[in-house]
């Protein structure tokens, strides 16, 4: 059986990506299963990975079909007006790569991410079944509006099945656009996340991590924490014009206790010096390095929206705070700090509850799904 896997991004150091890979390597590797890669013609290592795996791998011309709808004014227009004549680039690529991709037997379109059209279109056009894999809320996570609503709506119930990363996720597709076909399965996480290691040091290291934007917090924490005593907050992530924007404000307000990492290739040598994590997001679907950061014996402080609580028990894997409130985060850390013996209990408690996502669980399913529909 031939499946064609549809990636978002070419780029190895996304979350969403290394989720993916990890389904599509576990299928290729299955008796009589062959995956056939499609992955977008910009600059990235994942398409070198893939072929190192085996995995026959085209890059084509397709982008986003979703636009940063939280713009103002002409930066506004600018943003949809480039995401229009991206998705008219995708569509004409489309009919092309639908007709070479025909001559290879494919028996099913797997996508990643709600953003792009691209899988769903080549499915229809091939007239196979499509499966698509969910991770974003859109508008209220990543401030994003799809171009074309009816197209999306058309294509989502086309699909036969949606797989959703948290229970929070599903319910919010399920009830916006009243979709029948969504199923539940929260992200695998490989072994080599798993890190015992601990390297000394004098202060309480604390870890905020992921892609710098207003919804993941990183502002939120570093005013929260900016010139605590004792307290070393880590911000990892690729420094883009928001990470700037923070730059400039930790240098105008003289604040000594933060480092910006930039992007972190080695997360797990980093993760070596961390006591603590924060996920400050306003509204997380999943929440991958709440995991990762689990698997590295480090205590999560996670805020009590999104998917957050889906992964935390407070006070056994975790400790929640309510999102938003400094003054609750800044008590909960004092607890944590004042609580050395009971936080102990609580990270090994999340650790073994972390190692339940290495064992692929997500990969088979999907499997699963995709090969009794196909039989």
């Amino acid at each position: 059986m031939r499946i064609l896997a549809v990636f978002h991004d070419n780029n190895l150091n996304s979350g969403a990506t290394k989720s993916f890979l990890s389904n599509i390597l576990y299928i290729n590797s299955q008796d009589n299963m062959q995956v056939i890669a499609i992955v977008p013609k910009k600059e990235g290592s994942l398409a070198n990975l893939l072929r190192d795996n085996k995995i026959e791998t085209y890059q084509m011309r397709y982008g986003g079909n979703v636009y940063d709808a939280k713009k103002r004014g002409i930066y506004k227009a600018l943003a949809y007006a480039r995401c229009l004549v991206k998705s008219m680039i995708s569509f004409a690529n489309c009919e092309k790569s639908a007709r070479m991709l025909c001559s290879l037997g494919i028996d099913a379109v797997y996508s990643n991410t709600s953003t792009i059209y691209f899988g769903a279109l080549l499915a229809r056009k091939m007239k196979i079944k499509h499966y698509w894999h969910f991770r974003e809320f859109g508008l209220d996570d990543q401030g994003s509006c799809h171009i074309f609503s009816r197209l999306y709506l058309s294509l989502m119930k086309q699909s036969k099945y949606i797989f959703t990363i948290s229970n929070i996720l599903d319910t919010y597709y399920r009830n916006k656009y009243r979709l029948s076909n969504t199923v539940v399965l929260y992200n695998d996480i490989s072994k080599e996340y798993i890190n015992n290691q601990k390297k000394k040091h004098s202060t309480i290291n604390v870890l905020i991590t992921g892609t710098l934007c207003e919804n993941k917090g990183q502002m939120f924490a570093i005013k929260s924490l900016g010139n605590k005593e004792n307290i070393m907050l880590y911000v990892a992530g690729k420094i883009n014009s928001y990470g700037e924007y923070i730059k400039k404000y930790i240098s105008d307000n003289n604040i000594k206790n933060v480092k910006m990492c930039g992007l972190v290739t080695d997360m797990s040598e980093l993760r070596k010096n961390i006591d603590i994590s924060i996920v400050a997001a306003s509204r997380e679907a999943f929440g991958r390095t709440i995991i990762e950061d689990m698997l590295s014996h480090i205590l999560v402080l996670g805020c009590d929206t999104g998917a957050v609580p889906e992964l935390i028990t407070d006070y056994k894997t975790g400790i929640l705070y309510t999102h938003g409130s400094k003054e609750d985060l800044i008590k909960k850390l004092d607890w944590i700090i004042d609580n050395r013996t009971d936080c102990e209990k609580i990270k090994e408690k999340a650790f073994e509850y972390a190692k339940t996502f290495t064992n692929e669980n997500t990969a088979k399913s999907v499997f699963k799904y995709i090969t009794n529909e196909m039989q």
